[in-house]
């Protein structure tokens, strides 16, 4: 074999390899891909019928608030006897927040709770309790 039969050949055979990858490619980029943000909120979606909360979005119940405020009360500050809870929204901070507040007995001595509860985490931004001297 002579030697422009050989670099004949090795073009030829350049060109179907370069048709073939182009076409491949052509195949691959048709093909739709998932993007990721959609699996997240399927994920989301699902983790969210399990626990039968609300969505993201929607933040926090009033009555969740509540419940958080006085978890932290009974188990960080020794509150017993909650009695007079309520909640309503604000801002605290620059953030929209539930302002829950409610008496409880420490030691015997009735005391008010004042609890600023972020509306979206759920999170304590700032809380305050004080004798009741009524």
């Amino acid at each position: 074999m002579n030697k422009s039969k050989w670099i004949r050949l090795s073009v030829a055979a350049v060109l179907a390899l370069a048709l073939i990858l182009t076409s491949a490619a052509a195949v691959f980029a048709a093909a739709p891909a998932a993007p990721a943000a959609e699996k997240a909120t399927t994920v989301t979606e699902l983790t969210i019928a399990a626990d039968n909360t609300q969505t993201p979005a929607a933040g926090i119940t009033r009555a969740k608030a509540i419940r958080i405020a006085v978890k932290h009360a009974k188990n960080k500050l020794h509150a017993t006897k909650i009695r007079d809870k309520e909640a309503e929204k604000d801002t605290y901070r620059g953030k929209k927040s539930w302002d829950v507040d409610f008496e409880g007995k420490i030691n015997g001595k009735w005391y008010d709770f004042d609890y600023d509860i972020n509306r979206k985490t759920g999170k304590i931004m700032h809380y305050k309790y004080e004798r009741d001297i009524d």
